[in-house]
């Protein structure tokens, strides 16, 4: 390998790190303001902690709809309304570890490929 080829490739995997780190924080935005409108009592929840943001192509259509149907019992609702319940070629998903009296909890927030919409929570 030639030096511009080694330049080339260490600029490309700095870009690479950037981006997952601009993304990451974009779905912690999007699930915290996802909270503030749904937590059923944010002010219980303590200590929240996201875990690092991951991807799936796994998840049907059938299975974002059971999601939905799910009473999360912190959740006034468990998906964006007016957001299809769809999968998609791609959802990112997002789990949150946190304190409810007390009690370690985890909730796992499913975003659409574009990161705008919290298609489910689990």
């Amino acid at each position: 390998m030639t030096k511009t080829h080694i330049i080339l490739m260490w600029a490309a995997t700095g870009l690479m790190l950037l981006s997952a780190c601009g993304q990451q924080h974009q779905a912690e935005a999007l699930a915290d303001d996802y909270l503030e409108q749904n937590a059923r009592q944010l002010d219980k929840m303590q200590h929240c902690r996201f875990l690092p943001l991951d991807s799936t192509t796994l998840v049907t259509d059938s299975a974002v709809a059971a999601l939905r149907a799910y009473d999360h019992p912190r959740m006034k609702q468990t998906g964006e309304p007016g957001v299809p319940a769809t999968a998609g070629r791609i959802l990112y998903v997002l789990p949150m570890r946190y304190y409810y009296d007390g009690e370690q909890e985890r909730v796992t927030f499913y975003i659409d490929e574009q990161m705008q919409h919290i298609v489910a929570v689990r």
